[in-house]
């Protein structure tokens, strides 16, 4: 998935999560789930995420390689440890692992697939579409069009400009 792709799908998710649980929607939440839906590429020094981190991501890439150890569970939890450890707010703990796990969910649909399970090497994949490809595109698309009815619509329903077109 591209990286715009992942951020939309990260957004969507934590507002789902977030309606399923009654949570308020803190814009800085949402945020951090748009971020942290890029967090696991810091294994790929290219990517969106990796470059502006490239001493991190460097070493993580020649170690583990691309859609390794960071693209699976054990590094969910890992930072679900590490941040419980050090007292991070659980509504941003919770937008972290949403906005983590939205990337590989999305990565699953790809024909290269996510290690779920490492250190076991098979990737689970479900191929709906190829990275870049017409498919994604529609699926950005469509992840564009869900964000606005969930946050737009409302906004502009509650500050009455709807009211002046409608």
């Amino acid at each position: 998935m591209m990286a715009s792709t992942h951020v939309l799908f990260g957004l969507n998710c934590w507002l789902g999560y977030a309606q399923l649980r009654g949570l308020p929607l803190h814009p800085e939440a949402i945020l951090i789930a748009g971020a942290a839906s890029l967090l696991p590429d810091i294994d790929h020094p290219k990517s969106t995420f990796g470059s502006m981190v490239p001493f991190l991501s460097r070493p993580i890439s020649a170690i583990f390689g691309h859609r390794g150890i960071t693209h699976s569970l054990f590094a969910i939890l890992a930072g679900i440890f590490i941040m419980h450890r050090y007292g991070y707010q659980t509504e941003y703990v919770a937008a972290i692992v949403v906005g983590y796990l939205s990337h590989l969910a999305g990565d699953m649909l790809t024909n290269s697939g996510v290690p779920l399970l490492w250190p076991v090497k098979s990737k689970i994949a479900i191929p709906v579409f190829s990275t870049g490809g017409f498919v994604e595109w529609l699926v950005r698309i469509a992840l564009t069009g869900l964000l606005c009815w969930i946050v737009v619509w409302p906004w502009l329903a509650k500050t009455g400009v709807l009211k002046s077109y409608f």
